[in-house]
């Protein structure tokens, strides 16, 4: 069975690629809905204290038969959040060994990938819109690199992050 929601996780990241572009404007109306023919792609947080926020500006993402993949780029990092039987708007961690498969990463040039799927990685996600039109929700992590919590390993703290994506 797991392997079954493996194979459906990799055919949903192909679909969310295929649904990849830039940020388009959306059209917000009453109660901050998004109106309009162009789709919402909206993927920030801040990571590690820095002031600067991380904004992607390629960013897919996509929610099918209980799995989550969400994948942002600002050019020098990557952000994504991948699990697999999500009941549906829900709140879910992200740590290890957790029921879902959950992990949140950073994929950065200097350091490698980060994961919370190495521990002592933490975190959750809110997914409050789980439809395959459109996913929003917020998250926070923390994700190490495969040597741990250990003296000098890089670390990625990751909070205040907000997806909004919205597929055509």
């Amino acid at each position: 069975m797991r392997r079954l929601s493996l194979v459906s996780l990799v055919i949903l990241a192909l679909l969310a690629t295929s649904c990849t572009g830039s940020n388009s404007t959306p059209t917000t109306g009453p109660g901050g809905s998004t109106g309009g023919t162009g789709s919402v792609k909206v993927l920030h947080a801040n990571i590690n204290n820095v002031s600067t926020l991380f904004t992607a500006t390629i960013i897919s993402g996509a929610f099918s038969g209980g799995n989550l993949v969400i994948s942002g780029t600002d050019g020098s990092r990557t952000l994504t959040i991948n699990a697999i039987s999500i009941p549906g708007a829900s709140t879910f961690t992200l740590n290890p060994g957790n029921i879902w498969n959950a992990i949140g990463q950073v994929i950065d040039g200097s350091v490698g990938t980060l994961s919370t799927g190495f521990t002592p990685g933490t975190g959750t996600v809110t997914l409050t819109t789980a439809s395959l039109s459109r996913i929003t929700g917020t998250f926070s992590f923390t994700a190490y690199s495969s040597l741990g919590a250990t003296s000098g390993a890089p670390v990625a703290t990751v909070f205040n992050g907000v997806f909004d994506i919205s597929n055509p």
